[in-house]
């Protein structure tokens, strides 16, 4: 892949491609000419990351929501997010190769390329869309039984799924077209559009639940509305740019090869992470109620920090890969070296805060004391893993933007089913570690994983050198 990105970027070099290929590029650095590296990466790094806190609090805001009207209304929500958490990842995966393969493409000038990329990653997130949509209507019941829904929050577990089954196709387009717009050098209207369409959901949900009182049900329908408008904004906002000049037709024809080369394995690295973090899940009930639910609570606070480098990650794969398509490797390289030292900056003053804050969170994380203690031991040690994590989340990314998209499926596969699940077994099943055992599994998965990937880009990096 990067041969032929980097042969066809120095054949522009000399002329050959003309007009077209400084059209074309022009259309996705416009918004970053002039720019340094740091403005650049904070350019699409920054709105991702209020988009991902939006999405957060709007979670948030549905499980508090429900809390006001019940017990069983609490469950209900709680176990259909669990569910629509893996819809998400696959549209995210979707969305991410998609973005990696455009990102180079653009580099190399590779127009129409790019445009039926972003057509058929479009289609590819309506089709996983329909296809959950379709589950999720007809097995709602099914399913949460098998999840082990309590008899009264069966009724409002299964409607609250089926109408949210509805939105699956709009949270998908929303997803996809927020990914194609930033690639087109488009970050801030899909933040702006993120933003009103939280508002807007407030309203709905406002008015359905507690003017009309529609209960859980309302609280669907507020979403399903909310996204649904959002999606058609979207779609008017990519069919402005650059790679809105798709068709369907053309896209369903053409070689859907490079696109499910890089997607296929972001789609079954997130499959195999949500599989082995509930059966990681599971093994931890084993070791205590107490200690799960210490790690259920430090997860959720620690979760805070994921987010910075998840928003460094989204950037590496658009700036990488447009690097690596013009086959500027050192630009890219230097791209990414600076990712690394602001994640491990952010990420780590973040986990400083949790060591010296972790005695006054614990206690507002849970009334009882031995929760509150394993919760803030738990969040001192996870502040040592911090920059690691940084580390792994964005050299994930700068290879999928680079081409490849299998090392970090590899080093999750590794991570949880030959680092985490038999650690856990080890340590705390078998050797009684209790909570410490299970974050130093988990601390010890992102250093050798950090490592890991460090080693593969530099590898990756020589390699598309060395072929050009």
């Amino acid at each position: 892949m990067a041969r032929s990105f980097g042969r066809r970027a120095a054949a522009a070099d000399v002329g050959e491609e003309g007009p077209d290929l400084v059209e074309a590029l022009a259309a996705v650095i416009q918004p970053l000419s002039g720019a340094s590296r740091l403005q650049k990466i904070f350019f699409l790094a920054g709105p991702v990351l209020v988009e991902q806190l939006l999405f957060a609090l709007a979670a948030f805001i549905d499980l508090y929501v429900a809390g006001k009207l019940g017990a069983e209304e609490v469950a209900a929500v709680g176990l259909v997010q669990a569910l629509l958490a893996v819809c998400v990842a696959v549209f995210t995966a979707l969305g991410t190769g998609a973005a990696a393969l455009i990102s180079r493409q653009a580099g190399a000038g590779q127009r129409e390329l790019a445009q039926q990329t972003a057509g058929q990653s479009i289609l590819a997130a309506c089709g996983a869309a329909v296809l959950f949509a379709m589950l999720g209507f007809t097995l709602a019941e099914e399913t949460l039984l098998l999840l082990g829904v309590a008899d009264a929050a069966l009724p409002m577990g299964r409607a609250y799924l089926q109408i949210l089954s509805l939105s699956l196709v709009f949270l998908a387009l929303m997803t996809a077209l927020g990914q194609l717009l930033r690639c087109a050098g488009d970050a801030a209207t899909p933040f702006y559009i993120g933003v009103f369409v939280q508002v807007l959901r407030l309203l709905f949900l406002y008015g359905l639940v507690f003017i009309g009182a529609w209960g859980v049900a309302g609280l669907a329908w507020a979403t399903v509305a909310a996204q649904l408008v959002g999606a058609m904004l979207l779609v008017l906002a990519l069919r402005r740019s650059w790679l809105g000049g798709w068709r369907a037709q053309e896209a369903l024809q053409s070689s859907w090869r490079l696109f499910w080369n890089c997607s296929a394995p972001l789609v079954a690295e997130r499959l195999v992470m949500r599989l082995g973090q509930l059966l990681y899940a599971g093994m931890i009930v084993y070791v205590g109620a107490d200690v799960y639910a210490a790690f259920l609570l430090a997860g959720s606070i620690s979760s805070f920090s994921f987010l910075a480098g998840y928003a460094l990650a989204a950037a590496a794969v658009i700036l990488v890969g447009y690097e690596f398509g013009s086959a500027r490797f050192g630009e890219a390289r230097r791209f990414v070296w600076l990712l690394c030292r602001l994640g491990i900056g952010i990420m780590g003053f973040l986990g400083l805060a949790f060591f010296v804050f972790a005695s006054w969170i614990g206690p507002l994380a849970s009334a009882d004391k031995v929760v509150a203690d394993l919760v803030c031991w738990s969040l001192q040690l996870d502040a040592f893993a911090q920059p690691f994590i940084a580390v792994s989340l964005i050299l994930a990314g700068a290879l999928q933007g680079s081409g490849d998209c299998r090392s970090s499926l590899f080093s999750t596969i590794a991570g949880i089913w030959l680092i985490r699940i038999p650690g856990i077994f080890f340590l705390c099943l078998w050797g009684h570690g209790g909570i410490t055992g299970v974050w130093l599994v988990n601390g010890l998965d992102y250093v050798l994983r950090a490592i890991f990937l460090t080693k593969r880009f530099q590898m990756h990096l020589k390699q598309a050198v060395h072929e050009v």
